[in-house]
This record gives C-alpha cells, sequence and structure tokens, in this order.
C-alpha cells in the first residue's frame, strides 16, 4: 500500500465550548429580541459575556496547540481552504444585500408608484395610491401600518457598528504586524485574540 502524502490531521479532545457558544448565542439571540424589558438586557448581556469568554478560551486553545507543533502542512491546507470559503459565502452574502437594494430600488418602487418599465397602474391604486417614488425612501406608503416618517439609515446603530468595523480591521493589521516582526508573546497572543474576537462576533452578526 502506498504511503499517505496528504500528512494526518491532529483529533483535539471533547470540549464543552461549542455547547457554551450554542447556548450564549441563544440567549443572547433572546435577549436581543426582548431588549425593551429588563430580563431581556440581562439576558443578551449574559449572553454577549459568555460568547466573548468561550471565543478568548476557544482561541487561547487553539493557539496553544499550534505552538506545540500539533498542525502539520495538511492541517495548515485545511485552515486556508476553510478561510478561502468562508470569504467566498462573505462575497455572496453581500452581493445578494445589494442585489436586493438595486431591486428595490429599479424595480419595486417604479411598480409600487405606478411609473417607469414595468410599473403597473393597478398595483399602484390597489395598494398605496398616494405613494411617490423617492430615494432614500424616507416617507412610510402606509401611515397606518406604523409611523409617518423613516429617518434614513445614516447614524445612530449603522454609524457605531463602522465604527467597531473599522477598529477591528486595524487591531487586525497591527497585530499580523506584531506577529510577523516580534516574536510571540503572551501579549501578543492576546492581541490577536482580541482581533478575531471582534472579527468572529462581527461575522456572526452579519
Amino acid at each position: 500500500m502506498a504511503e499517505h502524502q496528504h500528512g494526518s490531521y491532529y483529533v483535539p479532545e471533547y470540549s464543552i465550548l461549542p455547547v457554551i457558544g450554542s447556548i450564549a448565542l441563544f440567549l443572547t439571540a433572546v435577549g436581543t429580541l426582548n431588549f425593551n424589558e429588563f430580563w431581556g438586557q440581562v439576558c443578551a448581556i449574559f449572553g454577549v459575556f459568555t460568547l466573548l469568554t468561550m471565543l478568548a478560551a476557544w482561541l487561547t486553545s487553539v493557539i496553544r496547540e499550534g505552538r506545540a507543533g500539533l498542525y502539520d502542512a495538511q492541517m495548515d491546507r485545511t485552515f486556508r481552504w476553510g478561510m478561502f470559503w468562508f470569504i467566498f459565502c462573505e462575497l455572496n452574502f453581500f452581493f445578494i444585500l445589494y442585489f436586493a437594494l438595486v431591486y428595490v430600488r429599479a424595480y419595486t418602487l417604479p411598480w409600487l408608484a405606478g411609473t417607469g418599465q414595468g410599473g403597473s397602474l393597478l398595483t399602484h391604486y390597489l395598494l398605496w395610491p398616494d405613494f411617490k417614488t423617492q430615494w432614500p425612501l424616507t416617507i412610510n406608503p402606509a401611515p397606518s401600518v406604523g409611523g409617518l416618517q423613516i429617518s434614513p439609515l445614516a447614524w445612530g446603530y449603522p454609524a457605531i457598528n463602522t465604527v467597531i468595523l473599522l477598529i477591528s480591521a486595524c487591531v487586525a493589521v497591527l497585530a499580523d504586524w506584531a506577529l510577523k516582526k516580534k516574536p510571540l508573546r503572551r501579549r501578543q497572543q492576546w492581541f490577536t485574540g482580541y482581533a478575531n474576537i471582534r472579527y468572529c462576533i462581527l461575522s456572526t452578526a452579519k
């Protein structure tokens, strides 16, 4: 039998961390949906704290295993392919969001307003006869459904999320630079772990 040329996989011991992460995500989701209640706020904060603690423990374990030489060339290729497919899925996700925005802007608004190519006067008069095409869509076409005016998503939570995203990207770049220029020390492990945690949180929240 020919010798296997693809290396071997390191199989870690059983860990309870994935279970803790699932529970933390569940608590965060339930708490966020009921954030207007006090118990919802407590549940969301506890879920986020548990998730951060789990990620820190998990990343510390991965770093320890890597420094111990438990990952061979095959594992390295697996990590790289996993990251490649993750980025590919992210690109497809954002493409879908962009296409949905274009679809609403180019097709849905003219249909509702009964104007433009493909605009249906019947749809316009049956649904919202007072609706007028405008972009960004700041006026609710049906005030009775809820609210008279919709404020554009420029400030508030979108701005905060953008700042967090930029800060996490800067931290990740600085961590990569420190790992290449200096020896791997304990403070750099925490630095890299922080960057990875921020990235995982933002990826999960998309």
